[in-house]
């Protein structure tokens, strides 16, 4: 699909094309270890020279780990020394090259920022107007690189840090439609898409089989109570 944008001055031609798509993500190898300054905690990282690059992540797995983790040091720490580099500065912009984390290799970054990261990333799955009130535009620009394999062109979309890898894969679920519910068991919090019409409330069989057995247990509950209370007024 072709389209036409006119102004006095010139023409511009947009292209709308559905082209296959590919994020890859393999990450820099970083040592991390927390400190702690006037009660708030930190993690620190530098480039780890002498461990080999991490393998290629699948990142919505990743993804899923990420949301998985309790809110820990060291949940978190066994996270980050397995994906390497987390972000590429403060602000999440996207890196030029993989030589800007060589260059600047030490990382500082407050605990609470990792986890308010993950909830933004939690609420803009759920909710579109959430994701564009949390990441504005110029966070969310990657660029795109072309192709070619046997049968097709595909595009093919790089991340160097866990941050951008974990924020292209929420984009990349926008792209393509895909929305998300959270799971009806309260201590779950499970995100999971939404794949039908029908009107599925838990992440997994076992949460609504876990919901149910809890339900017959305080129906059991209430009735023995319902019968001593019987049993006392005779």
């Amino acid at each position: 699909m072709v389209g036409f944008l006119c102004d006095k001055k010139k023409a511009l031609i947009v292209a709308r094309i559905n082209l296959p798509t590919r994020l890859v993500f393999s990450g820099v190898a970083a040592k991390w270890r927390i400190e702690t300054h006037n009660c708030v905690a930190f993690v620190v990282a530098t480039v780890d020279t002498e461990s080999p690059t991490p393998g290629e992540h699948d990142v919505w797995k990743l993804r899923a780990k990420f949301f998985a983790l309790s809110e820990t040091n060291d949940a978190l720490l066994a996270f980050l020394n397995e994906t390497g580099a987390w972000s590429n500065g403060e602000q999440v912009s996207w890196p030029q090259s993989i030589r800007h984390i060589h260059e600047f290799p030490f990382r500082v970054k407050q605990v609470s920022a990792i986890w308010e990261y993950r909830n933004r990333l939690r609420r803009a799955l759920l909710n579109k107007a959430a994701f564009r009130e949390s990441f504005e535009a110029k966070n969310s620009e990657f660029p795109v690189k072309f192709k070619l394999t046997a049968t097709t062109v595909e595009g093919i979309i790089e991340a160097f840090d866990t941050a951008q890898a974990l924020l292209a894969s929420v984009l990349i679920d926008a792209a393509r439609g895909i929305r998300f519910k959270m799971c009806a068991r309260k201590d779950c919090d499970e995100l999971f898409p939404i794949e039908s019409r029908h009107k599925r409330k838990f992440c997994s069989q076992y949460c609504g089989h876990l919901v149910s057995m809890r339900r017959e247990r305080e129906r059991e509950q209430r009735a023995k109570r319902t019968e001593a209370k019987r049993k006392a007024l005779r």
